[in-house]
Protein backbone atom coordinates (compact mmCIF):
# COMPACT_ATOMS: atom_id res chain seq x y z
CA UNK A 1 0.00 0.00 0.00
CA UNK A 2 1.06 3.58 -0.76
CA UNK A 3 2.86 5.38 1.87
CA UNK A 4 0.59 9.01 2.17
CA UNK A 5 1.66 10.51 5.25
CA UNK A 6 2.80 14.16 5.41
CA UNK A 7 0.57 14.60 2.07
CA UNK A 8 -1.98 16.99 0.96
CA UNK A 9 -5.21 14.85 -0.02
CA UNK A 10 -5.00 16.81 -3.60
CA UNK A 11 -1.58 15.56 -3.97
CA UNK A 12 -2.88 11.57 -3.64
CA UNK A 13 -6.12 11.16 -6.14
CA UNK A 14 -3.33 9.62 -9.35
CA UNK A 15 -2.16 7.31 -6.88
CA UNK A 16 -5.23 5.72 -5.90
CA UNK A 17 -6.93 3.12 -7.30
CA UNK A 18 -10.53 2.50 -7.40
CA UNK A 19 -12.92 0.20 -9.56
CA UNK A 20 -16.42 1.82 -10.74
CA UNK A 21 -18.61 0.48 -13.35
CA UNK A 22 -15.94 -2.65 -14.34
CA UNK A 23 -13.37 -0.32 -14.78
CA UNK A 24 -10.03 1.10 -12.78
CA UNK A 25 -9.75 4.22 -12.09
CA UNK A 26 -7.37 6.95 -10.35
CA UNK A 27 -8.59 9.14 -7.33
CA UNK A 28 -9.66 11.54 -9.87
CA UNK A 29 -11.68 9.30 -11.54
CA UNK A 30 -9.44 8.97 -15.16
CA UNK A 31 -9.58 5.45 -16.55
CA UNK A 32 -6.40 3.32 -16.15
CA UNK A 33 -7.98 0.03 -17.52
CA UNK A 34 -11.14 -0.08 -19.22
CA UNK A 35 -13.73 -2.77 -18.58
CA UNK A 36 -12.71 -3.98 -22.11
CA UNK A 37 -9.17 -4.25 -21.31
CA UNK A 38 -9.72 -6.24 -17.90
CA UNK A 39 -11.09 -8.55 -20.35
CA UNK A 40 -8.61 -9.05 -22.36
CA UNK A 41 -6.00 -9.47 -19.53
CA UNK A 42 -7.93 -12.04 -17.54
CA UNK A 43 -8.63 -14.37 -21.16
CA UNK A 44 -4.88 -14.52 -22.36
CA UNK A 45 -4.88 -17.94 -23.78
CA UNK A 46 -7.72 -20.70 -24.20
CA UNK A 47 -8.82 -21.46 -21.43
CA UNK A 48 -7.63 -18.32 -19.64
CA UNK A 49 -4.57 -18.34 -17.52
CA UNK A 50 -5.28 -19.16 -13.99
CA UNK A 51 -3.85 -17.73 -10.49
CA UNK A 52 -1.21 -20.44 -10.72
CA UNK A 53 0.01 -20.18 -13.81
CA UNK A 54 0.01 -16.37 -13.44
CA UNK A 55 2.38 -17.22 -10.65
CA UNK A 56 4.48 -19.45 -12.79
CA UNK A 57 5.16 -16.54 -14.87
CA UNK A 58 6.17 -14.48 -12.01
CA UNK A 59 8.52 -17.09 -10.99
CA UNK A 60 10.79 -16.66 -14.95
CA UNK A 61 12.54 -13.91 -13.27
CA UNK A 62 13.97 -10.91 -14.83
CA UNK A 63 15.95 -12.51 -18.20
CA UNK A 64 14.93 -11.43 -21.24
CA UNK A 65 14.02 -14.26 -23.82
CA UNK A 66 14.80 -12.99 -27.82
CA UNK A 67 12.65 -14.30 -30.03
CA UNK A 68 15.20 -16.50 -31.28
CA UNK A 69 15.19 -18.24 -27.98
CA UNK A 70 11.24 -18.60 -28.14
CA UNK A 71 11.64 -20.41 -31.29
CA UNK A 72 14.41 -22.91 -30.17
CA UNK A 73 11.63 -23.58 -27.02
CA UNK A 74 8.84 -24.39 -29.70
CA UNK A 75 10.69 -26.83 -31.01
CA UNK A 76 12.00 -28.63 -28.52
CA UNK A 77 12.47 -31.89 -27.62
CA UNK A 78 11.71 -34.27 -24.13
CA UNK A 79 14.84 -33.70 -22.79
CA UNK A 80 13.74 -35.38 -19.27
CA UNK A 81 15.59 -38.01 -17.23
CA UNK A 82 13.53 -41.24 -19.03
CA UNK A 83 13.76 -39.41 -22.79
CA UNK A 84 15.30 -40.56 -25.20
CA UNK A 85 16.05 -37.19 -27.36
CA UNK A 86 18.45 -36.82 -30.56
CA UNK A 87 21.10 -34.28 -31.60
CA UNK A 88 22.58 -33.56 -34.54
CA UNK A 89 25.80 -32.39 -32.94
CA UNK A 90 26.54 -32.60 -28.96
CA UNK A 91 29.42 -30.67 -28.03
CA UNK A 92 30.65 -30.58 -23.90
CA UNK A 93 32.62 -27.90 -23.12
CA UNK A 94 33.23 -28.49 -19.47
CA UNK A 95 36.52 -28.97 -17.73
CA UNK A 96 35.36 -31.34 -15.07
CA UNK A 97 37.16 -32.89 -12.17
CA UNK A 98 38.96 -35.87 -10.64
CA UNK A 99 35.57 -37.52 -10.08
CA UNK A 100 33.27 -35.39 -11.61
CA UNK A 101 34.21 -36.02 -15.70
CA UNK A 102 31.88 -33.62 -18.38
CA UNK A 103 29.97 -37.00 -19.27
CA UNK A 104 29.54 -39.43 -16.52
CA UNK A 105 27.32 -42.52 -16.26
CA UNK A 106 26.04 -43.06 -13.31
CA UNK A 107 24.83 -47.20 -13.08
CA UNK A 108 27.18 -49.90 -13.63
CA UNK A 109 27.13 -51.00 -17.42
CA UNK A 110 27.30 -54.68 -18.71
CA UNK A 111 27.85 -56.16 -22.07
CA UNK A 112 23.86 -56.38 -22.25
CA UNK A 113 23.63 -52.83 -20.78
CA UNK A 114 25.93 -51.00 -22.72
CA UNK A 115 26.58 -47.20 -21.96
CA UNK A 116 27.38 -46.33 -25.89
CA UNK A 117 26.10 -48.01 -28.13
CA UNK A 118 25.56 -47.18 -32.14
CA UNK A 119 22.96 -48.84 -34.68
CA UNK A 120 23.76 -52.08 -35.68
CA UNK A 121 25.95 -52.56 -39.05
CA UNK A 122 27.59 -48.63 -38.82
CA UNK A 123 30.81 -47.67 -37.04
CA UNK A 124 31.81 -45.41 -34.02
CA UNK A 125 34.66 -42.76 -35.03
CA UNK A 126 36.90 -40.20 -32.42
CA UNK A 127 38.05 -37.44 -33.80
CA UNK A 128 39.98 -34.45 -32.26
CA UNK A 129 38.22 -31.25 -33.26
CA UNK A 130 41.31 -29.17 -33.80
CA UNK A 131 44.15 -31.77 -34.94
CA UNK A 132 43.18 -34.98 -35.72
CA UNK A 133 46.70 -35.96 -35.34
CA UNK A 134 46.54 -35.44 -31.66
CA UNK A 135 43.84 -37.83 -31.06
CA UNK A 136 44.40 -39.60 -27.94
CA UNK A 137 41.85 -41.57 -25.50
CA UNK A 138 43.03 -42.21 -22.07
CA UNK A 139 41.79 -44.02 -18.69
CA UNK A 140 42.63 -43.32 -15.33
CA UNK A 141 41.81 -44.74 -11.98
CA UNK A 142 39.99 -42.96 -9.62
CA UNK A 143 42.85 -41.74 -8.13
CA UNK A 144 43.54 -40.03 -10.84
CA UNK A 145 46.39 -42.30 -12.25
CA UNK A 146 47.06 -42.56 -15.67
CA UNK A 147 46.82 -45.86 -16.97
CA UNK A 148 46.69 -46.35 -20.50
CA UNK A 149 46.02 -43.94 -23.52
CA UNK A 150 44.88 -45.51 -27.31
CA UNK A 151 46.85 -43.31 -29.42
CA UNK A 152 45.59 -41.91 -32.90
CA UNK A 153 47.93 -44.64 -34.42
CA UNK A 154 45.72 -47.42 -33.06
CA UNK A 155 48.30 -48.67 -30.65
CA UNK A 156 47.65 -48.80 -26.93
CA UNK A 157 50.50 -46.68 -24.46
CA UNK A 158 50.59 -47.52 -20.85
CA UNK A 159 51.13 -44.83 -18.71
CA UNK A 160 54.70 -44.46 -19.49
CA UNK A 161 54.07 -43.92 -23.33
CA UNK A 162 55.44 -47.21 -24.00
CA UNK A 163 53.83 -49.15 -26.84
CA UNK A 164 51.44 -51.50 -25.30
CA UNK A 165 50.36 -51.34 -21.68
CA UNK A 166 52.40 -53.55 -19.10
CA UNK A 167 50.94 -56.19 -17.19
CA UNK A 168 49.16 -54.33 -14.38
CA UNK A 169 47.91 -51.18 -16.29
CA UNK A 170 46.58 -53.86 -18.89
CA UNK A 171 44.51 -55.36 -15.60
CA UNK A 172 42.96 -52.10 -14.33
CA UNK A 173 42.05 -51.16 -18.55
CA UNK A 174 40.53 -55.05 -18.87
CA UNK A 175 38.58 -54.34 -15.49
CA UNK A 176 36.82 -51.59 -17.03
CA UNK A 177 36.26 -52.86 -20.93
CA UNK A 178 32.96 -54.67 -20.90
CA UNK A 179 33.40 -58.49 -21.93
CA UNK A 180 36.79 -58.62 -21.66
CA UNK A 181 39.38 -60.36 -19.25
CA UNK A 182 43.11 -59.54 -18.70
CA UNK A 183 44.17 -62.33 -20.99
CA UNK A 184 41.47 -60.95 -23.75
CA UNK A 185 44.23 -58.20 -24.67
CA UNK A 186 47.34 -59.07 -26.87
CA UNK A 187 50.03 -56.73 -25.98
CA UNK A 188 53.32 -56.18 -27.44
CA UNK A 189 56.88 -54.89 -25.83
CA UNK A 190 56.12 -56.75 -22.63
CA UNK A 191 55.35 -60.42 -20.90
CA UNK A 192 52.07 -61.56 -21.00
CA UNK A 193 51.05 -65.05 -20.28
CA UNK A 194 47.93 -66.14 -22.57
CA UNK A 195 45.65 -68.35 -20.46
CA UNK A 196 42.90 -68.75 -22.74
CA UNK A 197 42.33 -69.77 -26.41
CA UNK A 198 43.08 -66.98 -29.02
CA UNK A 199 41.25 -67.39 -32.23
CA UNK A 200 42.35 -65.71 -35.65
CA UNK A 201 39.25 -66.45 -38.25
CA UNK A 202 39.56 -67.06 -41.58
CA UNK A 203 42.48 -66.18 -43.58
CA UNK A 204 42.95 -62.94 -41.03
CA UNK A 205 46.54 -61.98 -40.82
CA UNK A 206 49.12 -61.54 -37.47
CA UNK A 207 51.51 -58.84 -38.55
CA UNK A 208 54.93 -57.73 -37.04
CA UNK A 209 56.61 -54.74 -38.19
CA UNK A 210 54.36 -54.15 -41.41
CA UNK A 211 52.51 -56.37 -43.33
CA UNK A 212 55.44 -58.60 -45.15
CA UNK A 213 55.89 -60.59 -41.93
CA UNK A 214 52.81 -62.34 -40.78
CA UNK A 215 51.33 -65.55 -39.49
CA UNK A 216 48.44 -66.26 -41.45
CA UNK A 217 46.08 -69.76 -42.45
CA UNK A 218 45.38 -69.19 -46.18
CA UNK A 219 43.01 -72.15 -46.58
CA UNK A 220 41.95 -74.60 -43.98
CA UNK A 221 44.72 -77.11 -42.54
CA UNK A 222 47.03 -74.82 -43.54
CA UNK A 223 49.44 -72.71 -41.21
CA UNK A 224 51.90 -69.95 -43.00
CA UNK A 225 54.60 -68.30 -41.39
CA UNK A 226 55.93 -65.52 -44.16
CA UNK A 227 58.46 -62.86 -44.19
CA UNK A 228 60.19 -60.49 -47.45
CA UNK A 229 63.69 -61.95 -45.89
CA UNK A 230 64.57 -64.74 -43.44
CA UNK A 231 62.74 -66.68 -40.91
CA UNK A 232 64.74 -68.02 -38.82
CA UNK A 233 64.47 -70.45 -35.95
CA UNK A 234 66.63 -70.48 -33.19
CA UNK A 235 66.81 -73.61 -29.96
CA UNK A 236 69.24 -76.17 -28.75
CA UNK A 237 66.61 -79.03 -30.01
CA UNK A 238 64.31 -77.88 -32.68
CA UNK A 239 61.95 -80.57 -33.78
CA UNK A 240 59.07 -80.24 -36.16
CA UNK A 241 56.32 -83.02 -35.90
CA UNK A 242 54.21 -84.23 -39.17
CA UNK A 243 52.01 -86.82 -36.55
CA UNK A 244 49.71 -87.45 -38.69
CA UNK A 245 48.56 -90.33 -41.39
CA UNK A 246 50.16 -89.75 -44.83
CA UNK A 247 51.34 -86.38 -43.31
CA UNK A 248 54.63 -84.86 -44.69
CA UNK A 249 57.24 -82.21 -44.13
CA UNK A 250 58.34 -80.16 -46.85
CA UNK A 251 60.60 -77.43 -47.35
CA UNK A 252 60.53 -76.03 -50.40
CA UNK A 253 62.26 -72.97 -52.40
CA UNK A 254 61.20 -71.45 -55.70
CA UNK A 255 62.04 -73.11 -58.93
CA UNK A 256 65.32 -70.70 -59.20
CA UNK A 257 66.28 -71.02 -55.48
CA UNK A 258 67.68 -72.79 -52.55
CA UNK A 259 66.79 -74.26 -49.24
CA UNK A 260 69.50 -74.00 -46.93
CA UNK A 261 69.83 -75.26 -43.90
CA UNK A 262 73.15 -73.76 -42.31
CA UNK A 263 75.52 -74.42 -38.86
CA UNK A 264 74.32 -77.44 -37.95
CA UNK A 265 73.18 -81.02 -38.06
CA UNK A 266 69.73 -82.69 -39.33
CA UNK A 267 69.09 -85.82 -37.44
CA UNK A 268 66.49 -88.33 -38.51
CA UNK A 269 64.97 -91.21 -36.58
CA UNK A 270 63.12 -91.84 -39.40
CA UNK A 271 64.08 -91.75 -43.38
CA UNK A 272 65.30 -89.22 -45.66
CA UNK A 273 64.31 -89.42 -49.20
CA UNK A 274 64.17 -86.82 -52.33
CA UNK A 275 63.19 -87.64 -55.57
CA UNK A 276 66.33 -85.03 -56.60
CA UNK A 277 69.57 -85.43 -55.31
CA UNK A 278 71.19 -85.23 -52.38
CA UNK A 279 74.32 -83.18 -52.57
CA UNK A 280 77.04 -82.68 -49.84
CA UNK A 281 80.68 -82.62 -49.43
CA UNK A 282 80.40 -85.51 -46.94
CA UNK A 283 78.92 -88.47 -45.37
CA UNK A 284 79.11 -89.59 -42.08
CA UNK A 285 77.64 -93.08 -40.45
CA UNK A 286 77.72 -92.00 -36.99
CA UNK A 287 81.49 -90.62 -36.23
CA UNK A 288 82.90 -91.93 -39.81
CA UNK A 289 83.57 -90.94 -42.89
CA UNK A 290 81.27 -93.11 -44.98
CA UNK A 291 81.68 -90.82 -48.66
CA UNK A 292 84.15 -87.67 -48.79
CA UNK A 293 84.97 -86.13 -52.22
CA UNK A 294 88.76 -85.75 -52.75
CA UNK A 295 90.88 -84.19 -55.50
CA UNK A 296 88.21 -84.37 -57.67
CA UNK A 297 87.46 -88.35 -56.57
CA UNK A 298 84.59 -90.36 -54.72
CA UNK A 299 86.42 -91.77 -51.90
CA UNK A 300 84.39 -94.14 -49.60
CA UNK A 301 85.58 -94.85 -45.42
CA UNK A 302 87.99 -92.01 -46.32
CA UNK A 303 89.56 -92.16 -42.91
CA UNK A 304 92.59 -94.14 -41.64
CA UNK A 305 92.56 -96.91 -39.28
CA UNK A 306 88.33 -98.05 -39.95
CA UNK A 307 87.44 -101.16 -41.51
CA UNK A 308 85.29 -100.83 -44.77
CA UNK A 309 82.39 -103.53 -45.18
CA UNK A 310 80.88 -103.48 -49.03
CA UNK A 311 78.18 -106.33 -48.97
CA UNK A 312 77.75 -109.61 -47.11
CA UNK A 313 78.63 -113.20 -47.45
CA UNK A 314 75.24 -113.80 -49.43
CA UNK A 315 75.05 -110.82 -51.73
CA UNK A 316 77.07 -110.88 -54.86
CA UNK A 317 78.91 -107.21 -55.28
CA UNK A 318 79.01 -106.09 -58.69
CA UNK A 319 81.98 -103.02 -59.63
CA UNK A 320 81.34 -101.61 -63.04
CA UNK A 321 84.51 -100.59 -64.28
CA UNK A 322 88.37 -100.35 -63.65
CA UNK A 323 89.28 -101.36 -59.92
CA UNK A 324 92.58 -99.36 -58.87
CA UNK A 325 94.28 -100.29 -55.70
CA UNK A 326 97.41 -98.58 -54.50
CA UNK A 327 98.27 -101.10 -51.79
CA UNK A 328 97.62 -104.82 -51.11
CA UNK A 329 94.32 -106.91 -52.41
CA UNK A 330 94.02 -109.68 -49.86
CA UNK A 331 90.49 -111.75 -48.70
CA UNK A 332 89.76 -114.76 -46.53
CA UNK A 333 88.34 -116.55 -49.20
CA UNK A 334 88.06 -116.37 -52.84
CA UNK A 335 88.47 -113.35 -55.02
CA UNK A 336 86.23 -113.55 -58.06
CA UNK A 337 85.63 -111.08 -61.12
CA UNK A 338 86.22 -110.87 -64.88
CA UNK A 339 89.58 -111.31 -65.57
CA UNK A 340 92.25 -111.64 -68.51
CA UNK A 341 93.84 -114.07 -70.04
CA UNK A 342 96.22 -113.70 -72.69
CA UNK A 343 95.88 -116.07 -75.56
CA UNK A 344 98.91 -116.84 -78.40
CA UNK A 345 98.47 -118.22 -81.42
CA UNK A 346 101.86 -117.66 -83.42
CA UNK A 347 101.69 -119.46 -86.74
CA UNK A 348 102.93 -119.18 -90.56
CA UNK A 349 100.08 -118.45 -93.51
CA UNK A 350 100.05 -117.60 -96.82
CA UNK A 351 97.45 -115.76 -97.81
CA UNK A 352 98.33 -116.03 -101.23
CA UNK A 353 96.16 -112.91 -102.03
CA UNK A 354 92.94 -113.38 -99.67
CA UNK A 355 93.42 -117.02 -97.31
CA UNK A 356 90.73 -116.94 -94.71
CA UNK A 357 92.41 -119.15 -91.72
CA UNK A 358 91.33 -120.05 -88.18
CA UNK A 359 94.20 -119.14 -85.98
CA UNK A 360 95.51 -122.21 -83.34
CA UNK A 361 94.36 -121.85 -79.70
CA UNK A 362 96.13 -125.01 -78.19
CA UNK A 363 99.93 -124.31 -77.32
CA UNK A 364 100.59 -127.64 -78.74
CA UNK A 365 100.35 -126.22 -82.20
CA UNK A 366 100.95 -123.85 -84.24
CA UNK A 367 99.20 -124.44 -88.05
CA UNK A 368 96.06 -122.80 -89.26
CA UNK A 369 93.36 -124.13 -90.76
CA UNK A 370 90.46 -123.50 -93.05
CA UNK A 371 88.33 -126.26 -91.17
CA UNK A 372 86.62 -126.27 -87.95
CA UNK A 373 86.61 -129.21 -86.64
CA UNK A 374 90.25 -128.79 -86.58
CA UNK A 375 91.68 -130.35 -83.10
CA UNK A 376 93.90 -127.18 -82.50
CA UNK A 377 91.56 -124.26 -83.78
CA UNK A 378 88.83 -124.88 -81.19
CA UNK A 379 88.72 -123.96 -77.50
CA UNK A 380 85.95 -124.72 -75.43
CA UNK A 381 84.97 -121.77 -72.49
CA UNK A 382 84.77 -122.64 -69.31
CA UNK A 383 83.13 -119.35 -68.31
CA UNK A 384 81.30 -116.50 -70.42
CA UNK A 385 84.17 -113.83 -71.68
CA UNK A 386 84.86 -112.05 -74.54
CA UNK A 387 88.20 -110.32 -77.08
CA UNK A 388 89.23 -107.50 -75.68
CA UNK A 389 91.95 -106.61 -77.64
CA UNK A 390 94.13 -108.60 -80.30
CA UNK A 391 98.00 -107.73 -81.56
CA UNK A 392 100.12 -108.86 -84.66
CA UNK A 393 103.59 -108.59 -85.58
CA UNK A 394 105.33 -110.57 -88.44
CA UNK A 395 109.14 -112.73 -87.89
CA UNK A 396 110.46 -110.93 -91.23
CA UNK A 397 108.60 -107.74 -90.61
CA UNK A 398 106.92 -108.71 -93.82
CA UNK A 399 103.07 -107.17 -92.84
CA UNK A 400 102.69 -105.81 -96.23
CA UNK A 401 102.42 -101.83 -97.09
CA UNK A 402 98.75 -100.49 -97.56
CA UNK A 403 97.70 -104.00 -96.73
CA UNK A 404 94.07 -104.65 -95.08
CA UNK A 405 93.70 -107.33 -92.65
CA UNK A 406 90.07 -108.71 -90.93
CA UNK A 407 90.17 -110.66 -87.31
CA UNK A 408 86.78 -112.03 -87.02
CA UNK A 409 85.48 -114.46 -83.40
CA UNK A 410 83.18 -117.33 -83.84
CA UNK A 411 80.95 -119.06 -81.73
CA UNK A 412 79.56 -122.85 -81.92
CA UNK A 413 76.84 -122.97 -78.84
CA UNK A 414 75.79 -126.03 -77.47
CA UNK A 415 72.94 -128.37 -79.16
CA UNK A 416 73.86 -126.16 -81.91
CA UNK A 417 75.33 -126.96 -84.97
CA UNK A 418 78.94 -127.35 -85.78
CA UNK A 419 79.39 -125.17 -88.15
CA UNK A 420 80.43 -122.19 -85.95
CA UNK A 421 78.07 -119.22 -86.03
CA UNK A 422 80.05 -115.10 -86.97
CA UNK A 423 79.86 -113.36 -83.68
CA UNK A 424 82.43 -109.93 -84.53
CA UNK A 425 84.94 -108.79 -86.71
CA UNK A 426 87.69 -105.98 -86.36
CA UNK A 427 89.01 -104.29 -89.37
CA UNK A 428 93.32 -102.59 -89.72
CA UNK A 429 94.62 -101.73 -92.68
CA UNK A 430 98.91 -101.02 -92.77
CA UNK A 431 100.00 -97.83 -93.81
CA UNK A 432 103.04 -97.31 -96.61
CA UNK A 433 105.65 -98.16 -94.16
CA UNK A 434 104.46 -100.80 -91.62
CA UNK A 435 106.22 -103.95 -92.30
CA UNK A 436 108.14 -102.90 -88.57
CA UNK A 437 104.58 -102.12 -87.16
CA UNK A 438 102.33 -103.42 -84.83
CA UNK A 439 98.60 -104.21 -86.08
CA UNK A 440 96.14 -103.65 -83.19
CA UNK A 441 92.65 -104.64 -83.21
CA UNK A 442 90.32 -102.86 -80.46
CA UNK A 443 87.38 -105.39 -79.51
CA UNK A 444 86.41 -102.86 -76.95
CA UNK A 445 85.11 -100.89 -79.93
CA UNK A 446 81.13 -100.79 -80.23
CA UNK A 447 81.30 -101.12 -83.70
CA UNK A 448 82.96 -104.23 -83.63
CA UNK A 449 79.80 -105.92 -81.46
CA UNK A 450 82.31 -107.73 -79.19
CA UNK A 451 80.64 -106.29 -76.20
CA UNK A 452 78.19 -109.68 -75.38
CA UNK A 453 80.15 -112.44 -73.93
CA UNK A 454 79.96 -115.91 -75.46
CA UNK A 455 78.01 -118.28 -73.51
CA UNK A 456 79.63 -120.65 -70.90
CA UNK A 457 80.11 -124.24 -72.97
CA UNK A 458 80.71 -122.69 -76.24
CA UNK A 459 83.71 -123.50 -78.38
CA UNK A 460 85.36 -120.36 -79.39
CA UNK A 461 87.14 -119.77 -82.69
CA UNK A 462 89.34 -116.79 -84.17
CA UNK A 463 90.39 -116.13 -87.30
CA UNK A 464 92.14 -113.87 -89.48
CA UNK A 465 91.97 -113.12 -93.79
CA UNK A 466 94.34 -110.69 -95.43
CA UNK A 467 95.56 -109.98 -99.23
CA UNK A 468 98.88 -110.20 -98.28
CA UNK A 469 100.95 -112.20 -100.41
CA UNK A 470 103.67 -114.82 -99.35
CA UNK A 471 103.99 -116.89 -96.63
CA UNK A 472 104.61 -114.95 -93.35
CA UNK A 473 105.06 -116.04 -89.56
CA UNK A 474 102.47 -114.22 -87.47
CA UNK A 475 103.37 -113.12 -83.58
CA UNK A 476 99.44 -113.07 -82.71
CA UNK A 477 98.49 -112.38 -78.68
CA UNK A 478 94.72 -111.88 -77.83
CA UNK A 479 93.32 -110.67 -74.81
CA UNK A 480 90.40 -112.48 -73.44
CA UNK A 481 88.31 -111.08 -70.40
CA UNK A 482 86.69 -113.93 -68.70
CA UNK A 483 83.90 -113.38 -66.11
CA UNK A 484 84.58 -115.55 -62.97
CA UNK A 485 81.78 -114.62 -61.36
CA UNK A 486 79.40 -117.02 -62.80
Amino acid sequence: MADFTNNNIQDTYQRVLQLDSDQIQDGTGSVVLSSTELSSIQAIGTPAIAASEWTQIKNIGSAQISAGEWGYVATMQNVSTTASPTFAKLSLNGSGGTLDPVLGYPSSGSKNDPHIGVIRGSSMYFREAEDPNNLEISFVSGLAADIAHIKNTGTLHNALGNAAADTANTASLASNLIGLNTSDILTTNTNQIISSLKTIYASNKLFFRDTDIYLNSNTDGTLQIVSDNNVNIFGNNVKVFAPLTSSALWLSGSLSENVYINNGHITASGDISSSGNIIANNYFMRDHIAIAETTNKIAFGFENYTSIQIGKNNNPITLVGNVTASGNISSSGKIYGRQFEQIETNCSINFNGGHFAYLPLSNQNTNDSELSTNLNINRVAVVPGKPVKSIIRATGNSLGDNTPYTMSYWEAKETEPTTPIFKAAVYADTDSSSNKDAIRFDWSSPNSGSTIDIEEGSRIFMSLSSSNSGTTGYIITHLWEWDYNS
